[in-house]
Formats: structure tokens, sequence, C-alpha cells
């Protein structure tokens, strides 16, 4: 359906819209609770406004389940650094995310980074002195070798 009236929700849509994002849309179950809590995000909202005057999933439970992402290892590291690209867009995003490996920095401060931003420490070293977007905090990393030759590339 195209829409549908807040003040019809019942903890029934919240179940179907459940079955159906894990059936129709193939979503695991952590994206599944993810638009579920964002779901809820948008009937706290109008609960707040007065469009709602109860909670449809009220006792409808989900939790993440914690997963455990492997590390790369030093061998698939090497193997991804060695790997030759033709095209140069490919290239570019493999020595974007080989940076942000070395540097521990999201892609969006990656992003952001400025030649300003990378300067001589007192260790005679190469630094990067930035704040991070996520968490608006200022931040001091060393350049290892690998990171300054892809930034000065």
């Amino acid at each position: 359906m195209n829409d549908i009236d807040i003040k019809s929700l019942k903890c029934e849509f919240i179940a179907d819209y459940e079955f159906w994002l894990k059936t129709e849309r193939k979503c695991d179950y952590n994206t599944t609770v993810k638009y579920l809590s964002n779901f809820k995000k948008i009937v706290n909202i109008c609960i707040r406004n007065g469009w709602l005057d109860h909670d449809p999933s009220f006792g409808y439970k989900m939790t993440k389940r914690e997963i455990e992402r492997p590390f790369l290892t030093e061998d698939e590291l090497n193997k991804l650094s060695a790997k030759t690209f033709l095209i140069d867009r490919v290239r570019h995003v493999r020595d974007i995310f080989i940076f942000c490996y070395y540097t521990r920095l999201a892609y969006v401060d990656v992003l952001q980074l400025t030649r300003a931003e990378i300067a001589t420490g007192i260790d005679g070293e190469q630094w990067i002195y930035t704040s991070r977007q996520k968490t608006d905090t200022s931040t001091r990393i060393s350049l290892l070798p690998s990171a300054l030759d892809i930034s000065e590339r």
C-alpha cells in the first residue's frame, strides 16, 4: 500500500512489517532491527505531537545481535595493496580504503582531509591533525609509511 493512517497502526502491523522486510526485501536480522528502530522513532514523534495515543510496538522487542567481523590479515592487505587495477577510479577507491586502514580514520574524515591538516610533528615525522566528524573530537595520527605514500599520490 502507498499510505496508511497513523492511527490505524497496531502491533500486528509491526510484525507484518518485520516479515515483509525479511522476506520481500531480503533484509538480514540486524538490518530489520535497524528499520524497526527507525520506525519506532517516527512513532515516538507522532506520540509527542499528539497524533498517536500509544505506541503500537509496545512490548515488541528486537535487539541487535553482536556480529564479529574478522580483521584483514596482513597477507590480505598486502594482496590488496599489490593488486593492479586498470581503472583509475577503482585504484583510487583501493587507495582510500588502505589509507583509512592505516590511519583508522573513517571514510568521511579522509574525504574532508586537506593538505593543511598534514604537518610535521615534534618528532620530525608527518602527522594528521584533524577533527573527526562523527565525534567532533580533535585527533592526531602518525602517518605510517604506507599511508604517507598514498597521501603523496
